[in-house]
């Protein structure tokens, strides 16, 4: 468990190694909820957004014609 402090303008820092392992970089958005005593962020995943667009994602998305898309897939069994 980690520990965060809350500053005298309400802000909190979430522990890099916590931002690290769900991949969260500068700019993620979150709603924020309460239950009971509990503080509950969760981040806004938004409809449309592209893989590129997520933290930690290095790979280009190639668009595929639907000759591509639909093409049978090859592979060898020995593998």
């Amino acid at each position: 468990m980690e520990t965060t402090r809350l500053t005298s303008k309400g802000q909190l820092v979430i522990p890099k190694t916590i931002r690290d392992r769900l991949r969260m970089a500068a700019g993620t958005e979150f709603t924020v909820t309460a239950s009971g005593q509990r503080i509950v962020l969760e981040a806004v995943r938004r409809k449309g957004h592209r893989l590129n667009d997520w933290a930690g994602f290095k790979h280009t998305v190639k668009k595929l014609s639907d000759k591509e898309a639909f093409a049978p897939v090859e592979w060898d069994r020995n593998t």
